[in-house]
């Protein structure tokens, strides 16, 4: 069980999570709502550790360090590295010696190409693949679904459908909730800095 117990940020006066306290159900795929502002991307930051807060976040029995996986709403990438360059760098950072890019490349992107050259939704293609090079026991994922085409949706439906079926957990905040309703186990409700269960 992940644990949130009275979990509160603030960004200067403005308070984005209040007291927050939730259970997340381990091995399971959580999906996170809300309006804009509400505190969506904050709470993944939070959860995945990179942002500082209130309160106390428990990852169960399982290591937090290193063993998260964070996808951003905007992943950044150096202006002349391609992609391949990059997800070739993302595996000598984490010590992964053999990769099949062709094999890699699910979403068929344009490794050739300097990955800042990229659409808003090659670039989270990019930043995922990457992430798939290693396990992790946490995926956090915030907007995988922005700037994705159809085709682009249902694949990453399906790699996140697999990714739980390994025994990870998996956390998801979207504008998009018909995505969310085809692949997560349970939807949250981001209001006031709190939260609903759907």
């Amino acid at each position: 069980m992940i644990k949130l117990k009275k979990l509160s940020k603030s960004y200067s006066k403005s308070l984005i999570l209040n007291d927050l306290t939730v259970d997340f159900e381990e091995n399971s795929i959580h999906g996170i709502v809300g309006a804009n502002g509400a505190g969506k991307s904050t709470l993944l930051s939070c959860i995945a550790g990179i942002e500082a807060y209130e309160g106390e976040i428990s990852y169960g029995h399982k290591a937090k360090r290193n063993n998260i996986a964070f996808l951003p709403t905007d992943p950044f990438f150096f202006e002349w590295i391609t992609g391949r360059e990059y997800l070739k760098f993302i595996a000598d950072l984490r010590k992964i010696d053999k990769v099949n890019y062709a094999e890699v490349n699910v979403f068929q992107l344009p490794l050739e190409a300097y990955a800042s050259s990229y659409s808003t939704g090659m670039k989270k293609k990019l930043a995922l693949t990457a992430l798939l090079l290693d396990e992790f026991d946490f995926y956090v994922l915030d907007e995988p679904f922005n700037g994705i085409d159809n085709e682009g949706v249902h694949l990453m439906i399906d790699i996140i459908r697999n990714i739980q079926k390994k025994g990870k957990t998996i956390f998801i905040a979207s504008h998009f909730t018909s995505p969310l309703r085809q692949v997560c186990d349970h939807i949250y409700k981001l209001v006031d800095g709190n939260i609903e269960k759907q």
